[in-house]
């Protein structure tokens, strides 16, 4: 009998592990709204000074794109336009890093209460060992699933940041040839392979 309670146990625990895995992923796909691959082609379409405009009025308002739309139609000049880009990159950039530690937390708390769950079901019944592994496949499950699932978020994460660039890159027509700056500061990969390079 207590090995089925620290079974069920242990299911609720694997449940809740994956759900918050996988909550990291549902948070990058949710930072912006609609395909934005899609809506750069169609704005690339459209003459410079037009973009902005069109961003505002093929999204929805709310989202992070039709704010950055908005704001940048609202700045008085380019210096104006730069910051309110840069911020809005800092901004999203945020979203898409803040839960990219559940994943792993979720890892660590399904592979460490399984171990209890298994042990403690051993310690009550050793007669019947089936338990303690029964426990220890659940745990193995949501340890997968965790793994999966911050996979998954690092591929949209990388996916996302693709996509918002582009759209920026479309539809920020700064005067003189200007380029926006990058607001995000560089990876450990990107600045390991610059000193090599130096």
């Amino acid at each position: 009998m207590t090995g089925a309670v620290l079974l069920g146990v242990s299911l609720s625990l694997a449940l809740g592990c994956a759900a918050l895995a996988w909550s990291h992923v549902l948070r990058v796909l949710g930072a912006t709204r609609g395909d934005l691959v899609t809506l750069a082609a169609a704005l690339k379409r459209m003459p410079p000074a037009d973009r902005a405009r069109g961003l505002l009025d093929g999204t929805t308002p709310g989202s992070w794109e039709y704010e950055l739309a908005a704001e940048v139609l609202a700045a008085p000049h380019d210096d104006a336009r730069v910051a309110v880009v840069n911020l809005a990159l800092s901004d999203v950039e945020h979203t898409l890093r803040r839960g990219a530690g559940w994943p792993p937390a979720s890892l660590r708390l399904a592979l460490t209460g399984a171990a209890l769950l298994a042990v403690c079901a051993y310690v009550g019944d050793p007669a019947q060992p089936r338990w303690a592994l029964a426990i220890l496949g659940v745990g193995a499950l949501a340890a997968v699933t965790c793994v999966e699932a911050g996979r998954a978020g690092e591929r949209n994460v990388q996916r996302q940041r693709r996509a918002i660039d582009a759209l920026v890159a479309v539809t920020m027509a700064l005067a003189e040839g200007r380029t926006l700056p990058d607001p995000r500061p560089p990876s450990p990969h990107r600045a390991r392979r610059h000193r090599g390079s130096s």
